[in-house]
């Protein structure tokens, strides 16, 4: 395949790929960039760290450059990258969570990359936006530990109740006799709220179902 078909490939990818040199400066960067308000032209010759979160910018050299060790790759490291500023003060507001792959590029026409005489040449690699997903994550903790919470305030009615098989009282763990709603009530996060059924409602009201 020619140089520019694999670059039509490129533009065309959703992820951002980039290239960048031994001091972690943009040789090359996706169309998709744009996805961040960059124009690739812009950023290409900066630091990959000018578009990193602030709070990320230390993990920057080791996420995106320092793939100096054989051609060792690395998967799945997140990292926040932010919007290009367009007013928007809040970072939370600006910015994406990404997922790199990365990988350092060695020049080993001469030498065996093991030996002192290696030379780095460059760091590529692919960013993937995970925001969504990562948003999503977040909602499912928090709804488990909201429900663990719930579960903690909720008390269970278990084991054999001694029930009055004329009145319906509840007998408890102290002897006492208690109303079915009070004990209910007592032992539980239960409400009451009072209706009646047609059965009984026929019996109590025998002229409204004549």
């Amino acid at each position: 395949m020619s140089q520019d078909h694999y670059r039509s490939l490129v533009d065309l990818s959703p992820d951002i790929i980039y290239r960048l040199d031994r001091d972690g400066r943009i040789l090359f960067i996706s169309n998709a960039v744009r996805q961040l308000g960059y124009d690739p032209e812009e950023l290409t010759g900066k630091p990959f760290e000018n578009i990193v979160h602030p709070e990320d910018r230390r993990k920057g050299p080791v996420h995106f450059v320092e793939r100096r060790v054989g051609s060792r790759s690395m998967r799945r490291l997140e990292m926040r990258l932010v919007k290009k500023n367009k007013g928007v003060q809040d970072y939370s507001l600006a910015q994406v969570t990404v997922e790199v792959t990365a990988r350092g590029k060695w020049d080993v026409s001469d030498h065996d990359i093991s030996t002192p005489r290696k030379r780095f040449l460059y760091s590529q690699g692919v960013a993937r936006d995970v925001t969504e997903r990562k948003r999503m994550e977040e909602e499912r903790e928090k709804l488990i530990v909201e429900l663990k919470e719930a579960l903690l305030r909720v008390r269970t009615l278990s084991g054999l109740l001694p029930i009055c098989s004329s009145c319906k009282k509840i007998r408890d763990d102290e002897g006492r006799w208690q109303p079915l709603e009070d004990y209910i009530r007592d032992h539980s996060e239960a409400e009451f709220t009072h209706t009646i059924c047609p059965e009984c409602a026929k019996k109590t009201y025998p002229n409204y179902f004549k």
